[in-house]
């Protein structure tokens, strides 16, 4: 009798984990995309806020980014040796490519 009882309970509580979900739904894997680079981040920052950064909307884009002064200096001194923004305008960062083209 008392190994009915332990089957039972044996039984009853591996029904309790059961689920009609496949492993692939109930473990979903992690995020495998690499990283975005800080030209990237700078890039996507800059084209949400209108292709144009200025004194006005530089703290919101370096919030985005998550990157410091120096490093968003530094990425954006790269876009302009590219030739992928403009900065003829004083005040004003333009990016010329992508979505700002």
């Amino acid at each position: 009798m008392l190994r009915f009882h332990i089957l039972v309970l044996s039984t009853l509580t591996l029904m309790g984990c059961q689920t009609d979900m496949p492993v692939e739904q109930a473990m979903p894997n992690a995020d495998t995309s690499a990283p975005m680079s800080n030209e990237q981040k700078v890039i996507a920052a800059i084209e949400a806020n209108g292709c144009e950064m200025s004194i006005s909307n530089m703290t919101t884009i370096i919030d985005q980014t998550g990157l410091s002064d120096s490093e968003l200096a530094e990425v954006g001194a790269a876009l302009e040796n590219s030739g992928r923004a403009d900065v003829s305008l004083i005040g004003r960062f333009r990016l010329t490519t992508g979505a700002c083209a």
